[in-house]
């Protein structure tokens, strides 16, 4: 504009047809004065003028003269023209109408956890056992329970054979080997290959028994253990020996059971080259070595190397008795004694001495029958230098210096130094058993 110095004169007829089509072109004229007296013509351009929203670019054709008379319009660029629409110029009818916005519904913390649940439960459909329908949040938890049903073992052991079905239990287990036991118990300092094992292990010293049993209300520290004690209510033996027929509660005894018929002994004491079936078996005999007994009773504060033997300890200041047998209804501190029981009513005698042939129901009487053939008496007193074949004869023969007498018989209360001594007075003297 500055260039030219005039004004803007559109045409009327373009102006008109606008009206009709707002993206037409608006045809006009720029009408321009001379910018000082000397000049002596006005002179005029042709504009175009796209409308583009609320501003309008117009473009300038510079109009050739007519004549060779008339002098050129000076040169004019573009320039931009804005529109500014009348207040009156459309009726206020046809204002629109202002726009309703609708409140957005609030989402509490109860309706998102819905939500995530929902769609949680979605997913799990999809991770679905396909033969006992327990369902899975993780696929590789779902392969891993599968193995339970197909029994598939992919994961083998390069020392000594044995197969896991998962990689996590392996790892675990060639920790024996290695003897790696990185989780130690703060208290009593015994280490641990397995962190659950140390969980486990705590409550020996706590005392927490978390696992109940439903039929006998007996408590337990471990849910393994609850359900291998469930099953001596049931009589449930799922695990069978091939060679010999004997069935077991545990896939881990029928493992050491076949150990019996092979002769394998895989573990072996690094100070006196004993060799043991079971890595629990020498874990318990290096204590004899080391002398660590770290399961004390709370009642008495007797030790013992092994908290089976604690548990049982216990129940003779308790007097539970939790076994009973079905045929006479006699009752049992341990199931092992339950076991013994019931083999004088069926007359079992499954071990056979290889010296004499003689019958023995009970295991621990073989070893110490045997050492009779042999002459063995490895148990030592050390305040006399007596030496006995069989340990609880020792630790009787012990009481006898300190005149310890833990024993009490039931009815009239005299003390003895063995509990063999207390069941003969009893059945001597009362009648009882």
């Amino acid at each position: 504009m500055e260039a030219c110095g005039g004004w803007l004169e559109p045409d009327r007829e373009a102006a008109d047809d606008v009206k009709s089509n707002s993206n037409q072109s608006i045809m006009g004229v720029m009408k321009t004065e001379p910018d000082n007296d000397d000049a002596s013509l006005p002179c005029s351009a042709i504009i175009k003028c796209e409308p583009e929203e609320a501003m309008t670019k117009c473009e300038f054709v510079k109009e050739e003269p007519e004549t060779e008379d008339e002098e050129a319009c000076p040169e004019i660029e573009s320039v931009t023209v804005k529109h500014e629409p009348a207040l009156d110029s459309r009726p206020l009818e046809e204002a629109p109408a202002p726009m309703k916005v609708e409140p957005k519904e609030e989402i509490t913390i109860e309706d998102h956890e819905i939500s995530v649940k929902r769609r949680k439960r979605q997913r799990d459909k999809r991770l679905e056992c396909d033969q006992c329908f327990k369902r899975f949040t993780c696929r590789s938890n779902l392969l891993s329970h599968q193995r339970t049903h197909t029994g598939d073992k992919p994961f083998r052991c390069e020392q000594c054979g044995k197969r896991f079905s998962e990689n996590s239990n392996l790892a675990r287990h060639r920790r024996i080997h290695s003897g790696i036991k990185p989780f130690k118990c703060d208290v009593c300092e015994r280490a641990f290959a397995c962190s659950g094992d140390l969980v486990s292990h705590r409550r020996v010293h706590t005392g927490d028994r978390p696992y109940a049993c439903d039929m006998c209300e007996r408590t337990f520290p471990r849910s393994g253990s609850l359900a291998k004690h469930r099953r001596t209510h049931t009589g449930e033996k799922s695990h069978r020996c091939e060679t010999c027929g004997k069935g077991f509660t545990e896939s881990g005894n029928l493992i050491k059971h076949r150990r019996v018929h092979t002769g394998a002994r895989p573990y072996a004491c690094e100070t006196c080259g004993r060799a043991f079936a079971g890595s629990s078996d020498l874990a318990t005999h290096m204590r004899i070595h080391t002398g660590d007994r770290p399961f004390r009773c709370d009642t008495c504060g007797k030790a013992f190397a092994r908290s089976g033997c604690l548990v049982k300890h216990r129940r003779t200041h308790t007097g539970e008795k939790y076994y009973a047998c079905a045929l006479c209804d006699k009752r049992f501190s341990q199931n092992s004694s339950l076991v013994l029981h019931r083999r004088k009513h069926s007359g079992e005698r499954p071990f056979r001495c290889e010296d004499c042939g003689k019958l023995l129901s009970d295991a621990r009487v073989l070893v110490k029958h045997r050492r009779a053939h042999r002459g063995l008496k490895p148990y030592t007193c050390d305040m006399c230098g007596r030496t006995f074949a069989e340990k609880s004869i020792l630790v009787g023969h012990i009481r006898t210096h300190t005149r310890e007498t833990p024993y009490k018989c039931e009815v009239c209360a005299r003390p003895f130094s063995t509990r063999s001594s207390a069941l003969r007075h009893q059945r001597a003297v009362h009648s009882l058993g």
